[in-house]
């Protein structure tokens, strides 16, 4: 399974600069990789579909600079209101850390995007994102790799996935 990677901070949606969304090459993007822009007051989420091939049609399509291929940035809906949002402030619930592109972004299990974490079982409290995945930090034959949240709530349905043979 490949490691999904979070691209924030991007100030604008397309020019090709460091700070364009565009700019990413299309050669070091995988299907279903999360960006980040806030661009004119506005907060854009966008999911790269790696075989999309549709046509540039900012902010809902972004196709990459250099090697897009069929690579395409698809705008996401972002459930809810988001407003307040500071890269670095953790009062606002995210923060981001890193000193290259990519960043990683952390996001609290209240927030809406899916995200990850660990543990030794699926949670039985607090609010969850679907698609929330929890890593198994005590793994052993016979058990499994972890938790994906199939239904968003408090605190959600959880299934186990990665069955570890053995």
């Amino acid at each position: 399974m490949a490691i999904k990677t979070f691209y924030p901070g991007f100030t604008a949606l397309t020019g090709g600069t460091a700070a364009a969304l565009d700019s990413v090459d299309g050669n070091s993007l995988l299907d279903g990789d999360v960006a980040i822009t806030i661009y004119g007051g506005d907060f854009y989420c966008h999911i790269l579909d790696a075989d999309s091939g549709a046509s540039e049609n900012p902010p809902a399509v972004i196709a990459p600079d250099t090697n897009a291929g069929t690579k395409r940035w698809i705008r996401a809906v972002v459930a809810g209101e988001v407003t307040g949002l500071t890269f670095g402030d953790l009062g606002t619930g995210f923060s981001l850390t890193g000193g290259t592109t990519p960043k990683t972004l952390s996001v609290p299990a209240t927030a809406t995007l899916p995200g990850q974490d660990t543990g030794t079982a699926a949670p039985t409290t607090g609010t969850w994102a679907l698609g929330w995945i929890r890593w198994n930090t005590t793994p052993t034959a016979g058990g499994n790799v972890g938790w994906i949240c199939v239904q968003a709530g408090t605190p959600g349905n959880w299934s186990i996935f990665g069955p570890i043979s053995g």
